[in-house]
């Protein structure tokens, strides 16, 4: 389809669920071709379809990853994983406002912004842009219109993906593929920094050798699992020394 193949589908089948094609061939076409034409048409308007690169090289060493197209806390802690890829970079990170308090202590996450006035003065080397959204791209251009950019989703986003495969197997095809697809699949997984203080609280803090802690809620009602006290009862059945961490 016009434009897709700039939709990355990675080629890590056995890895990476990928539903990209069922969702293409179930989506309307016309609203597909729509959604692509929008996106590009903007890119031209603001001046910014060639300024797009396929790598993070070397040379780049002072990013910035804009991350607003899904501002959900999951989304955004799935979608930003794959950072811990980028350690020897020094990254900043744009995003939405009540998302700051997940990264504000973060070990590769230079500096965190929500305002495009405050990055008036810092000079990048690159942007990594989550899709390319108006809105994504309308800040790229605010905040660094001559930067080159790559993008994480590209032009078309929507198929459900795990998301954090995704994001590693992504970041590592823009970075040159510098791992093997089992390597990716062992180190996958989001992680948040804590602050000194809370790392001294969780050291001190005497939990069960054996438990498990289920992160219970969501942020839509459609993508909230509300049969946690089911799992909890089963988990008991196997092992009724666990104790179960509510968050």
């Amino acid at each position: 389809m016009l434009g897709f193949q700039r939709t990355y589908t990675l080629p890590f089948k056995s890895y990476i669920p990928n539903y990209t094609q069922d969702f293409l061939a179930n989506a309307s076409l016309l609203r597909g071709r729509l959604k692509y034409i929008k996106r590009l048409l903007f890119l031209l308007i603001r001046g910014q379809k060639s300024l797009e690169v396929d790598n993070i090289l070397s040379e780049h060493q002072r990013i910035l990853w804009i991350n607003i197209s899904a501002p959900s806390l999951g989304d955004s802690l799935m979608d930003l994983s794959s950072r811990i890829l980028l350690e020897n970079k020094k990254i900043d990170l744009f995003t939405s406002k009540k998302n700051v308090n997940l990264y504000k202590n973060d070990q590769i996450f230079n500096s965190i912004f929500t305002k495009k006035d405050d990055l008036d003065k810092i000079k990048y080397d690159l942007v990594i842009i989550d899709s390319f959204s108006t809105r994504s791209i309308n800040i790229k251009y605010q905040i660094a219109p001559q930067v080159h950019y790559v993008g994480m989703f590209g032009y078309f986003n929507g198929p459900e993906v795990n998301r954090v495969l995704f994001s590693f197997h992504r970041m590592n095809q823009l970075l040159g593929y510098i791992k093997s697809e089992i390597e990716l699949s062992n180190i996958a997984k989001c992680s948040i920094s804590i602050s000194k203080s809370d790392e001294k609280f969780v050291k001190n803090l005497k939990l069960p050798f054996k438990y498990i802690a289920i992160a219970v809620g969501g942020e839509w009602k459609y993508r909230t699992y509300e049969n946690w006290g089911k799992v909890i009862q089963e988990l008991f059945q196997v092992d009724d020394d666990l104790t179960i961490v509510l968050l």
